[in-house]
Protein backbone atom coordinates (compact mmCIF):
# COMPACT_ATOMS: atom_id res chain seq x y z
CA UNK A 1 0.00 0.00 0.00
CA UNK A 2 1.49 3.25 -1.12
CA UNK A 3 1.84 6.42 1.20
CA UNK A 4 -0.36 9.28 0.36
CA UNK A 5 2.86 11.70 0.11
CA UNK A 6 3.02 9.09 -2.80
CA UNK A 7 0.16 10.68 -4.48
CA UNK A 8 0.95 14.61 -3.75
CA UNK A 9 1.55 17.10 -6.79
CA UNK A 10 2.60 20.47 -6.05
CA UNK A 11 1.11 23.15 -8.62
CA UNK A 12 2.99 26.64 -8.62
CA UNK A 13 1.48 29.48 -9.83
CA UNK A 14 3.64 31.88 -11.47
CA UNK A 15 2.09 33.80 -13.95
CA UNK A 16 2.17 37.36 -11.77
CA UNK A 17 1.89 40.34 -14.24
CA UNK A 18 4.82 42.86 -12.33
CA UNK A 19 2.34 45.28 -11.15
CA UNK A 20 2.72 45.05 -7.45
CA UNK A 21 6.15 45.51 -7.09
CA UNK A 22 6.92 48.45 -9.21
CA UNK A 23 9.00 49.74 -9.91
CA UNK A 24 11.17 46.63 -9.00
CA UNK A 25 8.62 44.33 -10.71
CA UNK A 26 7.51 44.64 -14.52
CA UNK A 27 5.91 43.08 -16.78
CA UNK A 28 8.82 41.76 -18.26
CA UNK A 29 10.23 40.66 -14.81
CA UNK A 30 7.66 40.14 -12.32
CA UNK A 31 8.63 39.41 -8.93
CA UNK A 32 8.50 35.84 -9.64
CA UNK A 33 11.76 36.17 -11.43
CA UNK A 34 13.39 38.50 -9.15
CA UNK A 35 16.30 37.49 -6.80
CA UNK A 36 14.85 39.22 -3.40
CA UNK A 37 15.67 37.53 -0.82
CA UNK A 38 18.90 35.54 -1.69
CA UNK A 39 20.69 34.04 -4.44
CA UNK A 40 17.55 32.60 -5.68
CA UNK A 41 14.49 34.10 -7.22
CA UNK A 42 10.96 34.04 -5.99
CA UNK A 43 10.17 31.19 -8.42
CA UNK A 44 13.17 28.94 -7.45
CA UNK A 45 13.02 29.64 -3.40
CA UNK A 46 9.36 28.20 -4.30
CA UNK A 47 10.54 24.96 -6.32
CA UNK A 48 13.16 24.06 -4.05
CA UNK A 49 11.29 24.34 -0.99
CA UNK A 50 8.58 22.55 -2.74
CA UNK A 51 10.92 19.86 -3.74
CA UNK A 52 11.36 18.76 0.03
CA UNK A 53 7.64 17.48 -0.48
CA UNK A 54 7.24 15.95 -3.71
CA UNK A 55 9.80 15.12 -6.69
CA UNK A 56 10.61 17.95 -9.13
CA UNK A 57 8.56 15.63 -12.13
CA UNK A 58 5.19 15.74 -9.55
CA UNK A 59 5.83 19.75 -9.72
CA UNK A 60 3.67 21.71 -12.03
CA UNK A 61 3.88 25.10 -13.19
CA UNK A 62 1.14 27.15 -14.50
CA UNK A 63 2.06 30.23 -16.05
CA UNK A 64 1.27 32.63 -18.91
CA UNK A 65 2.65 31.95 -22.15
CA UNK A 66 5.18 34.75 -22.28
CA UNK A 67 6.72 33.49 -18.93
CA UNK A 68 7.45 29.56 -20.40
CA UNK A 69 11.31 29.68 -22.07
CA UNK A 70 12.19 31.96 -18.27
CA UNK A 71 10.43 29.15 -16.44
CA UNK A 72 12.43 26.27 -18.35
CA UNK A 73 15.64 28.25 -17.77
CA UNK A 74 15.24 28.78 -14.18
CA UNK A 75 13.64 25.65 -13.51
CA UNK A 76 15.39 23.10 -15.43
CA UNK A 77 14.18 20.54 -12.56
CA UNK A 78 10.76 20.47 -14.11
CA UNK A 79 9.89 18.66 -16.99
CA UNK A 80 8.95 20.91 -19.46
CA UNK A 81 5.70 18.65 -19.95
CA UNK A 82 4.50 20.28 -16.67
CA UNK A 83 4.85 23.74 -17.37
CA UNK A 84 1.14 24.74 -18.42
CA UNK A 85 0.97 28.48 -19.99
CA UNK A 86 -1.82 29.88 -20.52
CA UNK A 87 -2.52 32.01 -23.73
CA UNK A 88 -3.86 34.53 -22.14
CA UNK A 89 -3.73 36.22 -18.29
CA UNK A 90 -6.60 34.84 -16.52
CA UNK A 91 -7.25 34.29 -12.68
CA UNK A 92 -5.73 32.38 -10.01
CA UNK A 93 -8.51 29.84 -9.31
CA UNK A 94 -8.67 28.81 -12.71
CA UNK A 95 -4.86 28.31 -12.81
CA UNK A 96 -5.23 26.28 -9.85
CA UNK A 97 -8.13 24.23 -11.70
CA UNK A 98 -5.81 23.95 -14.64
CA UNK A 99 -2.94 22.28 -12.22
CA UNK A 100 -5.42 20.27 -10.12
CA UNK A 101 -6.71 19.14 -13.61
CA UNK A 102 -3.06 18.24 -14.81
CA UNK A 103 -1.98 16.19 -11.85
CA UNK A 104 -5.30 14.12 -11.54
CA UNK A 105 -4.52 13.15 -15.72
CA UNK A 106 -1.17 12.03 -14.03
CA UNK A 107 -2.62 10.01 -10.76
CA UNK A 108 -6.04 9.82 -10.08
CA UNK A 109 -5.46 9.56 -7.02
CA UNK A 110 -3.59 13.16 -6.67
CA UNK A 111 -3.61 15.46 -3.92
CA UNK A 112 -2.69 18.96 -4.90
CA UNK A 113 -0.86 21.70 -2.91
CA UNK A 114 -1.20 25.21 -4.64
CA UNK A 115 1.54 27.31 -3.76
CA UNK A 116 2.63 30.85 -5.01
CA UNK A 117 5.56 31.43 -6.72
CA UNK A 118 6.63 35.01 -4.71
CA UNK A 119 6.09 33.91 -1.20
CA UNK A 120 8.77 34.19 1.60
CA UNK A 121 8.79 31.61 3.79
CA UNK A 122 11.32 31.65 6.64
CA UNK A 123 11.50 28.20 8.62
CA UNK A 124 11.00 25.97 5.61
CA UNK A 125 10.89 22.96 8.09
CA UNK A 126 7.78 23.82 9.45
CA UNK A 127 6.58 24.40 6.28
CA UNK A 128 7.68 20.69 4.94
CA UNK A 129 6.00 19.61 8.24
CA UNK A 130 2.71 21.22 7.82
CA UNK A 131 2.55 20.79 4.50
CA UNK A 132 3.13 16.79 4.81
CA UNK A 133 0.27 16.87 7.17
CA UNK A 134 -2.33 18.62 4.94
CA UNK A 135 -1.41 16.58 2.27
CA UNK A 136 -2.10 13.53 4.61
CA UNK A 137 -5.40 15.24 5.76
CA UNK A 138 -6.56 15.45 2.52
CA UNK A 139 -5.56 12.10 0.98
CA UNK A 140 -7.43 10.60 3.83
CA UNK A 141 -10.95 11.80 2.40
CA UNK A 142 -11.95 14.78 -0.07
CA UNK A 143 -11.07 17.05 2.44
CA UNK A 144 -10.20 20.68 1.32
CA UNK A 145 -7.13 21.83 3.87
CA UNK A 146 -6.10 25.34 3.55
CA UNK A 147 -2.85 26.46 5.04
CA UNK A 148 -2.24 30.03 6.10
CA UNK A 149 -0.43 33.01 8.15
CA UNK A 150 -1.11 35.91 9.08
CA UNK A 151 0.74 38.25 6.62
CA UNK A 152 3.58 40.31 8.04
Amino acid sequence: MSSQIDHTYAVILAGGGGTRLWPKSREKSPKQFLSLVGQDTMVQMTANRISKLVPWERIIVVTNEKYRKQLETQLPQVPPSNIIAEPQKRDTALAMLVGALYAYTLDPKAVVINCASDHVVGDEAEFVRVMQAAATTAGQDPYLVTVGITPT
